[in-house]
């Protein structure tokens, strides 16, 4: 089931695993799709070329914080 909360253009935190450890691929950007299949629930967000599997939405204020503290595992999943 889609989460009826997410919308295109909300500033999401996306990650693959569920437990937001810092040092998984994540990413922080505007969503840009959210796709149903077979195997679950996949979004897509701005910047992004993967699949991304755990979606929370979050303030620019946050996205912002996180970027500047965590700036290395942005920089290294960047091209994902």
């Amino acid at each position: 089931m889609i989460n009826a909360q997410l919308k295109i253009g909300d500033y999401v935190f996306v990650s693959h695993w569920m437990d937001g450890d810092p040092n998984d691929p994540w990413y922080v950007s505007s969503l840009t799709d959210i796709c149903e299949n077979s195997l679950g629930i996949y979004y897509k967000v701005e910047g992004s070329n993967r699949h991304w599997r755990h979606c929370k939405k979050i303030t620019a204020k946050r996205g912002l914080k996180i970027i500047s503290t965590y700036p290395k595992r942005e920089s290294l999943y960047n091209s994902h």
